[in-house]
């Protein structure tokens, strides 16, 4: 073990969409875990009696009253207006805000939280071990998503019959460090900052601030009057020490803002970090709710939220299986994807080498990469609807005259041949990957082999290619009936074309996940989730 982890001091603050509700609440002290879940059940108790107690809609002004007479839609469902669907004024039942135009309907289904969202930047990876085992001071239910027995996607805590604490990692929306998350926001964006700095001192926050963590090895060193020296900072864990010009920050704003001692020091640091970070996912959540119509408060990660955005873009109905044996047919040709090494060793000739020799052979090294694979592949023709078992009279030729823009696919279970005259030409990368021991080993792996195929699964277009490139269809043991259209291609291209206007990094990498990560939800094994409980009795265990 490296050493142990004290914690000695919090900083959190409740950001609320109807203005000023508290300061950010700063605690120093050797029970901060402790305080901290106290301090916070008793703000999310308050929270839960104001939901509870929603008050009356104010008077709408005269641009809300146009807005309402002259809606052609619900601002909700989009749905136009008719008669036998009344159309009601939604507000905001804790700012008391106009909303929009709205049908009864939807109005009545929207309900207030029964949770407060509490979002620590890398929960998973470290925050959630410093406090986890506080929740344990009562006996009321502690609920549970986990990855792994180390690292949880979220956790909620009940602190009434109706109301939880929500524990949730921003890192799961924004996968960046707070430092480079930061430049990606202008200085008039820091809404919060600035509402809790003076301006001129605001320059210095904008960015993550440096502590001397190795340094703290006791609480007696919050009274230290000034900064550590610069080799005080060396983080021994990482091996590496700040820069000059960190330290350099550092004594700047321990100057600048009058500071007495590290104590001090390390208040204004977690605050610091705790506003950007309230800066950067309002700024985040402004985005989704302008893009997409959707609050990542109420989701645990970009998937989640991206299924959702899919669904409310597309308006498609995806229809689901009902029989059994289709879903472990369908889980039979979901391989994985192939990584291989085809050439072990290659020496690149030509004019632009430095080692140019003219008499040998001439050879370029190519790195080829394909953009948007990802989305590629989702705009095509895609499963819908209309799922049922065919009969298997296809013949070779059928297949191949199957257009790939076909309102009805095909999923087939076949047998192959690898004809012997193809061995060669294809040895460098075989067709038809199949997962199965290699020799000399226990576990599976994706293999690419000239081997005959027995009761291999796949789609139709993947068929046709293999049967184009030479391969025989031996038989036909089932096959799996659609109807396909290019159903996700809408979402695809909205996200493509957001991120061809995107103005930084974030932007882009974000929508970019969105697209990728639908991908990853469709093929997600949900055998592979883990079922752990957390437990504060005995009777509980």
């Amino acid at each position: 073990m490296y050493e142990k982890h004290v914690p000695i001091g919090f900083c959190y603050f409740i950001s609320y969409q109807g203005g000023h509700y508290k300061d950010p609440v700063v605690y120093r002290g050797t029970d901060a875990p402790k305080c901290f879940i106290e301090k916070l059940e008793k703000d999310a108790i308050e929270i839960e009696h104001i939901y509870k107690n929603p008050k009356p809609l104010l008077p709408l002004t005269e641009s809300e009253k146009q807005l309402y007479d002259n809606a052609k839609n619900f601002y909700v469902c989009d749905q136009t207006f008719r008669e036998n669907n009344i159309k009601v004024r939604d507000h905001n039942h804790v700012t008391q805000k106009f909303n929009g135009p709205c049908c009864n309907s939807c109005n009545l289904a929207m309900k207030t939280p029964k949770f407060l969202p509490v979002f620590f930047h890398n929960l998973s990876g470290y925050d959630a071990h410093i406090f986890i085992k506080e929740l344990g001071y009562n006996k009321k239910q502690i609920n549970l998503i986990p990855n792994t027995e180390e690292k949880y996607i979220s956790f909620s805590k009940s602190v009434s019959n109706d109301f939880q604490l929500r524990f949730l990692d921003s890192f799961k929306f924004m996968p960046s460090s707070l430092e480079n998350l930061i430049k990606t926001l202008k200085k008039d964006e820091f809404k919060y900052m600035k509402q809790y700095f003076d301006s001129e001192k605001i320059d210095l926050l904008l960015r993550k601030g440096v502590f001397p963590y190795d340094y703290f090895d006791s609480f007696e060193k919050c009274k230290d009057s000034c900064l550590p020296p610069i080799s005080k900072f060396y983080n021994e864990l990482n091996e590496e020490a700040i820069s000059v010009e960190d330290y350099n920050h550092a004594c700047s704003v321990f100057n600048q803002f009058n500071l007495s001692n590290l104590g001090e020091y390390c208040d204004l640091y977690v605050k610091t970090d705790v506003l950007l970070l309230t800066d950067l996912f309002e700024n985040f959540r402004k985005i989704c709710i302008q893009t997409y119509k959707l609050d990542p408060c109420w989701y645990f990660t970009t998937p989640a939220l991206s299924w959702d955005a899919m669904l409310l873009k597309t308006k498609v109905a995806i229809e689901l299986f009902t029989d059994y044996d289709m879903l472990l047919f369908i889980e039979n040709g979901v391989r994985g994807g192939i990584s291989q090494c085809c050439n072990r060793y290659a020496i690149a000739n030509n004019k632009y080498m430095p080692n140019f020799n003219p008499d040998d052979e001439i050879k370029y090294l190519m790195y080829l990469d394909a953009n948007n694979l990802y989305g590629y592949a989702m705009s095509k023709y895609l499963p819908l609807k209309e799922i049922v078992w065919s009969d298997n009279n296809l013949t070779t030729q059928d297949i191949l005259n199957l257009s790939d823009e076909s309102d009805v696919g095909y999923i087939l279970e076949v047998d192959l041949d690898y004809p012997p005259d193809l061995h060669d030409k294809h040895s460098d990368f075989p067709l038809a990957p199949e997962n199965k021991p290699p020799p000399n080993c226990k576990e599976p792996r994706l293999l690419t082999t000239l081997e005959p195929k027995t009761k291999y699964v796949l789609h139709y277009s993947n068929l046709k290619l293999y049967l184009k490139l030479g391969l025989i269809l031996k038989k036909i043991h089932r096959v799996l009936k659609f109807f396909q259209s290019p159903w996700l291609k809408n979402y695809i291209d909205y996200n493509t074309k957001l991120r061809t206007k995107a103005v930084n990094d974030f932007q882009k990498d974000f929508y970019k996940l969105m697209n990728n990560s639908i991908f990853g939800k469709t093929m997600e094994n949900v055998r592979r989730r883990v079922d752990i409980r957390l437990c504060s009795t005995e009777e509980q265990a």
